[in-house]
């Protein structure tokens, strides 16, 4: 990638370690049920095309970005040690603005849509809410990147105004919800146009639940974190 921009089109994949802990508090009946994982493996790719990169100005940072991970060999064990066969997949798209900032630091700017999908396969046992999700989102973020001699460092930030959850929204009708994403990433150069990467990334999605009384469950809130660890390339032009 070049030093201090970034390129016209810049192509990434890469695999991740990952991870999920589902989490309810106030919790007063038994029929919502938690979730842990830890070490799932992923694949990812991803990309971001600035047409107008060759432009001075506003339009020449201008980029449209997309990326996809999935888990494979992923499984999940219910309490009573029945194994499925789970799912886990994440998809962002957007666009992105960025500018020099001070010295050789990169800021921007992005938006777009996100969706983590996460499936346990397990059908529901009498009333017990399961801990499959579909979050879509809309992202709106902040990045930036700082290069130093042949590495650089990245931190991301992000909100995500949820548009749906999935089972634990249509259980509870009045919940509210939020997120956020963060995310750092180390890039050491390989080649003229090629960078290899480390990066984590964390989503944190939390729950206000409004229950009413008779409700069939019953909580005050839960919280749905996501954690990854990627190693991978990018080349860029």
């Amino acid at each position: 990638p070049r030093r201090g921009g970034a390129g016209w089109l810049i192509m990434r994949a890469g695999v991740q370690i990952g991870g999920r802990r589902l989490a309810y508090n106030d919790q007063l009946t038994s029929n919502l049920r938690p979730y842990e994982l830890f070490g799932a493996p992923l694949a990812a790719i991803g990309a971001s095309v600035a047409p107008l990169a060759s432009r001075r100005g506003v339009l020449g940072g201008l980029s449209v970005t997309a990326g996809y991970a999935r888990a494979f060999a992923l499984s999940s064990t219910d309490p009573d040690g029945m194994t499925t066969a789970s799912t886990w997949s994440r998809l962002d798209a957007g666009v992105h603005l960025h500018a020099r900032g001070p010295g050789l630091a990169r800021l921007g700017l992005g938006a777009g849509y996100t969706r983590i999908a996460f499936d346990v396969g397990a059908a529901a046992t009498g009333d017990d809410l399961m801990p499959t999700v579909d979050y879509q989102a809309v992202r709106a973020g902040a990045d930036l990147t700082v290069p130093s001699g042949s590495l650089s460092l990245s931190l991301t930030g992000g909100y995500l105004l949820i548009l749906s959850e999935g089972a634990i929204g249509d259980a509870f009708a009045d919940a509210d919800s939020g997120g956020v994403d963060l995310g750092a990433g180390l890039g050491w150069r390989l080649a003229r146009h090629l960078e290899g990467r480390l990066d984590l990334g964390y989503t944190r999605i939390f729950y206000t639940l409004n229950p009413t009384p008779g409700d069939l469950r019953v909580a005050g809130g839960a919280l749905d974190e996501f954690l990854v660890l990627g190693l991978g390339v990018a080349y860029a032009r």
